[in-house]
């Protein structure tokens, strides 16, 4: 099951017939690096790009104590939030350079 795991997410191929890597399947893989691909990584990374702080009024460590499905939920609003205002700036744009023609 682990050779079928580490061919399907890219680790290793077990069934190329290579044998030059025998401890692929112990190895650290960068696929695997759950501080650099983990919920954590995300929530740092989706905080600023989400603009959570000025939707909610929360500071990064007040998200981060909230349960992880309120962060969810909050970053779900956020996205939306934020495609929501991307769409009516892009209206008023239009509106503007109707006016302009």
């Amino acid at each position: 099951m682990s050779e079928f795991y580490d061919t399907l997410v890219k680790i290793y191929n077990h069934y190329s017939g290579d044998n030059s890597r025998p401890l692929a399947t112990v190895a650290l893989h960068p696929q695997e690096d759950l501080i650099k691909h983990g919920l954590l990584d995300e929530s740092i990374r989706n905080f600023p790009l989400r603009n959570i702080k000025e939707t909610f009024g929360l500071n990064y460590l007040e998200f981060m104590n909230l349960p992880s499905y309120v962060c969810e939920i909050m970053t779900e609003v956020a996205r939306e939030e934020l495609k929501r205002k991307a769409t009516m700036a892009q209206g008023i744009q239009s509106e503007l350079e109707d006016l302009n023609k």
